[in-house]
């Protein structure tokens, strides 16, 4: 008799789990393509800069302040159905954004697809957890669909930029949004799971206050606020909200964040360290995607072949990393891998003005190798800081403020590289190196704690 826990999948269970990882590589090329497609986009639909950078943002705003009660509905509602709206959503998104003739159009349609995603993501890990028996079958299936993060991040650059250059910006959209549709029907191979038995409630309150924070925060970075008084305002709305969206977790009957998890240390630290690396990470992605372009002359697809090296060195770098983590202390991954990160930030500054294409590709695979040092040293920080039963809590908190990182970096450097005779592109690199240095900052204070 075959043993369940190491017994391979049936012709059933490979096809849902195509599906599944369907939706993880959907995620890695909606972040990752989006760089190649600003140039385009903004040449195309005239949007002002403030435009194109909510644009490049609504997608992790979204994704970010939906993650978590993403993953709640899909244990109260069943994740079959959660995977599957959550792919509808992707795929209207997809199509709002393939016909927009408007800046506003384009956004919505990003933020839809951001809250499609946030959606589906966490119900393809449950349904993929449920899918294989616990055993050595799990754990592979399970370190796959991470490595098709990857895929999808590489996919993004290359195929969306490849794309883009012989059919228009629209086509990726279009074509994401039928792939989507056809994920949607196979997924009637993933087998039905019974919702949870007690009245488990999606806390929406607290994701509404949270993603309305991210916006009023990120208009005070940005170049939507027009004067001085009006990013006071953007910065004090802001605050007011986190400070409401706070008190709620640590007194509301329904929290988002539980308070065990919201006021520890060491979840705290990996938290700041994951979401300003990966603010610093794609911020760049944009900068120099578009500087390549717009002041190089490269076409979508080889600004985007750039940056393959640090989406491989990514690929490659995780599983090293997870066995690393358990030979060295957490402490010394993350502050190796915040340091390759920032190092990564300098040399890309150093070689955008000369335009040097091996010391862009040498940034890219520092910049790569740490990003994935650092989030498997900050996943073992949270989970190891927190008891079983909140493991997928603060793994979602930390794959949230990943995303909100990445929009908060995005919309800084957007302010920045707007400004006559290019200067903006090198001060928007140099608050790359800003970001990097705060997320091996914040490293070094969680390795100071621990110890």
């Amino acid at each position: 008799m075959t043993d369940d826990s190491t017994a391979a999948p049936t012709r059933i269970d490979r096809l849902a789990v195509v599906v599944l990882y369907g939706a993880i590589v959907f995620e890695g090329m909606s972040l990752s393509g989006i760089g190649v497609q600003l140039s385009p986009v903004q040449r195309d639909l005239g949007l002002r800069a403030d435009q194109l950078q909510w644009f490049a943002t609504a997608f992790l705003v979204m994704y970010g302040g939906f993650l978590l009660p993403g993953g709640v509905a899909a244990t109260a509602w069943g994740g079959r159905r959660v995977f599957r709206c959550g792919l509808l959503l992707f795929a209207l998104g997809s199509a709002v954004v393939a016909v927009a003739d408007g800046p506003w159009l384009v956004i919505l349609g990003r933020g839809v697809q951001g809250a499609g995603a946030a959606f589906s993501v966490p119900a393809a890990l449950a349904l993929l957890m449920m899918t294989f028996p616990e055993g050595s079958a799990r754990d592979r299936a399970i370190g796959a669909f991470g490595a098709m993060g990857a895929v999808g991040f590489c996919l993004g650059l290359v195929a969306q930029g490849g794309l883009t250059e012989a059919f228009g910006w629209r086509s990726p959209f279009a074509i994401s949004s039928l792939l989507a549709l056809a994920l949607v029907t196979g997924s009637a191979s993933i087998p039905p799971v019974a919702r949870t038995s007690g009245r488990a409630r999606t806390p929406w309150v607290s994701a509404v206050l949270i993603i309305c924070c991210l916006l009023a925060l990120i208009y005070a970075a940005s170049g939507s606020a027009a004067s001085a008084w009006a990013k006071l305002a953007g910065l004090a709305t802001g605050m007011g909200l986190a400070v409401l969206f706070v008190t709620l977790q640590l007194r509301g009957r329904n929290p988002l964040i539980p308070r065990r998890i919201l006021l520890d240390r060491r979840a705290l630290s990996a938290n700041g360290a994951l979401g300003a690396v990966f603010a610093a990470v794609m911020a760049n992605t944009v900068v120099v995607a578009t500087a390549l372009q717009d002041r190089n002359g490269y076409s979508p697809m080889d600004a985007g072949a750039v940056f393959l090296s640090q989406g491989l060195a990514v690929g490659a770098a995780s599983p090293v990393a997870s066995r690393l983590v358990s030979r060295w202390s957490v402490s010394v991954l993350m502050l190796i891998g915040a340091g390759l990160v920032l190092l990564g930030q300098v040399l890309c500054l150093l070689a955008l003005d000369s335009n040097d294409v091996p010391l862009l590709l040498t940034a890219g695979l520092l910049a790569g190798t740490g990003i994935a040092g650092v989030y498997t040293a900050a996943t073992v920080e949270v989970i190891g800081a927190v008891c079983e039963r909140d493991h997928a809590v603060a793994s979602g908190t930390l794959a949230s403020c990943q995303q909100v990182g990445g929009a908060f970096g995005i919309a800084v450097v957007a302010s920045l590289q707007g400004a006559p005779d290019h200067g903006g592109t090198s001060a928007a690199l140099a608050a790359c190196v800003l970001l990097a240095g705060c997320g091996l900052a914040s490293a070094a204070v969680g390795s100071w704690t621990r110890h």
